[in-house]
């Protein structure tokens, strides 16, 4: 898990935007969250109604004593954060606004061109921001207050560890992510940056980054001995089988040898690991790596490519083979689920029924598990 930070340059536009000091000290209980927004709360200081019918939860009760200098009614104390902190660290500023967010904007908008312009924006289309949206309508006025509800609450990131604490090189105690940075263009020709891709590209070998490791339970892990992986992925999504890999060259994990990965990207340039994966096919570690490009030539998918090895795959899953799908949980991973439903029927000889029934019962949890995702929704 890694908590992120804003590009200062937004921050300092926002800022400017809104006629605000970086300094400015905004204060609020303690056992407040300064990080709500959307709704779900916000910041405090700065003066004004805080409150808004639209944004689901009235800000104003909460923010009561919350201003400049005044006493916490929770322990007498105020605790007080600089602005620029706050808009750094506890919100998300390229996050699409809300519905809610736009209705306060529109209602604060003094001109009436900025109200209607606002009023005719299709968030779902256009994905703004509330940073777009306000430099767009230079008559929207908003307290700190105000402006902090507005704003989506900076999430953390989850990224699947890519290495293992086996590993031979001596990388005990050191763990690796792999990250794909999201560099864009929204739909409304504005420069789209993710906050945590871009925020880890730029730091430097000695900086330090807020993270934390949590465990996923116990069922997405390397395979037991005498047990082959079937391992399928797509783009970062490679990042947990670089460390099966790890473990299986290591010999602290079952598979080394008998294992198949299907990757899945763009272009050649775009080829993770390339160089690292050839090398465990090299060593024996991978029985095969298969690579499907879906943007040059043929445009071929992983689960296309699933289905031609259908007569080397069905005997691995007739066996102890373990299978593992990590990627887009809307397209990917069903569609490799019918890849190998597929793969049952073609070299196995099961009918359409009995092939999707088999794949259901190694999906099925329990003792006798053996097929495995750790999939999200595209886009998140």
């Amino acid at each position: 898990m890694v908590m992120a930070e804003n590009a200062p340059a937004l921050v300092a536009t926002l800022l400017k935007r809104m006629g605000l000091d970086s300094s400015t000290l905004v204060t609020f209980p303690r056992g407040f969250s300064a990080n709500g927004a959307n709704g779900g709360g916000g910041g405090g200081g700065g003066g004004g109604d805080a409150s808004h019918p639209k944004l689901g939860r009235s800000l104003s009760g909460r923010l009561s004593g919350a201003s400049a200098g005044a006493p916490s009614p929770l322990t007498g104390k105020p605790r007080a954060v600089s602005l620029e902190a706050l808009l750094l660290r506890s919100v998300d500023l390229v996050r699409p606004c809300s519905a809610a967010a736009l209705k306060l904007l529109a209602d604060r908008a003094t001109d009436e061109d900025d109200r209607t312009q606002l009023s005719m924006v299709d968030l779902v289309a256009t994905k703004a921001t509330v940073l777009e949206l306000l430099m767009s309508a230079k008559s929207v006025s908003l307290s700190v207050a105000e402006l902090l509800a507005c704003l989506a609450q900076m999430k953390p990131r989850y990224y699947s560890i890519s290495s293992s604490p086996n590993a031979k090189g001596g990388s005990a105690g050191r763990a690796t992510i792999t990250v794909g940075v999201v560099d864009a263009i929204s739909p409304t020709g504005r420069k789209h940056r993710g906050v945590a891709s871009n925020y880890l590209k730029k730091r430097s070998v000695g900086d330090l980054v807020w993270v934390r490791t949590k465990s996923v339970g116990l069922s997405f892990r390397p395979p037991p001995p005498n047990s082959p992986a079937i391992m399928v992925c797509a783009g970062t999504g490679l990042a947990p089988f670089v460390g099966f890999l790890e473990d299986m060259a290591a010999g602290a994990a079952g598979g080394s040898g008998t294992s198949h990965l299907f990757f899945g990207c763009r272009r050649p340039e775009r080829h993770l690991h390339r160089e690292r994966l050839e090398g465990y096919v090299s060593d024996g570690t991978l029985a095969a790596l298969h690579v499907a490009y879906s943007r040059t030539g043929e445009r071929i998918y992983v689960q296309e490519l699933i289905k031609r090895e259908a007569k080397t795959l069905w005997p691995l899953l007739q066996g102890k083979a373990r299978v593992y799908v990590c990627g887009d949980a809307a397209r990917m991973a069903p569609d490799v689920k019918r890849a190998l439903k597929a793969v049952c029927s073609s070299a196995g000889g099961l009918t359409e029924q009995k092939a999707s029934a088999y794949i259901d019962q190694l999906c099925a949890v329990g003792p006798n598990q053996r097929y495995f995702e750790d999939v999200w929704a595209s886009g998140a």
